[in-house]
């Protein structure tokens, strides 16, 4: 079971794990970009938002119910903290900066899902 922390902006739900939000912290406090060295923040829309713009799917890890399923068995602060400012990507609908968007396998890393080939 791993910690996350949750924001929300325009109805999109951001989540972060408890380690990036930390690794957020550090590199913002040093100038850094936190997306370029690695911090993954997951995003979640509504279904209908996807069926009525399925073009935006490719931006966004999921749905609601997704992050649902994710997060089951996870303790969630819904709420900034860890040094993570709860910055929500893709809230404001601007897509032109992909460093935002997240993978499959990212999904499969931060939230500890076993990958099966079946």
């Amino acid at each position: 079971m791993a910690k996350f922390f949750s924001s929300q902006n325009n109805g999109v739900i951001a989540v972060i794990r408890e380690d990036h939000a930390a690794t957020f912290a550090t590199v913002k406090k040093s100038g850094g970009d936190p997306f370029e060295a690695g911090v993954k923040v997951f995003t979640f829309c509504h279904k209908e938002r996807l069926a009525r713009q399925p073009e935006e799917r490719i931006y966004f890890t999921g749905t609601y119910e997704f992050a649902q399923v994710l997060l089951e068995g996870h303790e969630v602060d819904h709420r900034s903290g860890g040094g993570w400012t709860g910055y929500v990507p893709f809230s404001n609908q601007e897509f032109e900066d992909t460093r935002y968007v997240t993978t499959a396998q990212d999904v499969v890393e931060i939230f500890g899902l076993v990958r099966t080939n079946n």
